[in-house]
């Protein structure tokens, strides 16, 4: 896949900017990760869970077998049932800010 250089340069400036925005996230968040992603590294994840202090409630969890692409990956069902399960929980509060392993 070939990117013009200048939609590169916006993409990044695009993140910079978004990332300070992040610590604005109230609502609840849900962050599923690979830790075998090669496309994004896996400290991406942490990083996003720690810059968002605000959004309650918040969940990280990490897959171990999957690699870019969770929802067809070898643990599709797992990150199928953590998305259906969460909003459910968020009402109910029973998802408190946790990262699992």
């Amino acid at each position: 896949m070939r990117l013009p250089v200048h939609a590169i340069g916006e993409l990044v400036y695009l993140t910079r900017e978004e990332r300070k925005q992040l610590s604005a996230v109230r609502s609840p968040l849900l962050i599923i990760h690979s830790k075998r992603d090669q496309m994004a590294p896996p400290a991406l994840a942490d990083e996003l869970y720690c810059l968002t202090p605000a959004a309650t409630p918040k969940s990280l969890h990490w897959l171990e077998r999957s690699h870019h692409v969770i929802t067809i990956g070898p643990e599709r069902e797992e990150v199928y049932r953590l998305v259906i399960s969460f909003p459910q929980e968020s009402r109910n509060q029973q998802f408190s800010n946790k990262r699992v392993t």
